[in-house]
């Protein structure tokens, strides 16, 4: 059972990580995530459809929000919800 420990502090620092590679990437970096559950076994049109009416912007760098063109490269989610 001992091997299944969460280490707190080993996880935050694997955020804090994260959270400079997407500050200080010159990449675009987006995460979208669904409000529902996307059943797998649909026909791929269906699928296609659910993503885009129950999907949403989580997450995302400045180098994404810049690309679409906003003004002093905030993050989309900074600016307004994109839904």
């Amino acid at each position: 059972m001992d091997d299944h420990k969460i280490d707190i502090p080993e996880l935050m620092g694997y955020h804090e990580l994260f959270q400079v590679f997407m500050e200080e990437s010159i990449e675009p970096i987006w995460c979208f995530e669904l409000d529902k559950p996307l059943p797998i076994d649909l026909p791929e049109n269906e699928q296609f459809d659910l993503f885009y009416s129950h999907a949403y912007l989580k997450e995302n760098n400045k180098a994404y929000a810049q690309g679409l063109g906003t003004k002093g490269g905030k993050t989309c989610w900074e600016c307004a919800s994109v839904k």
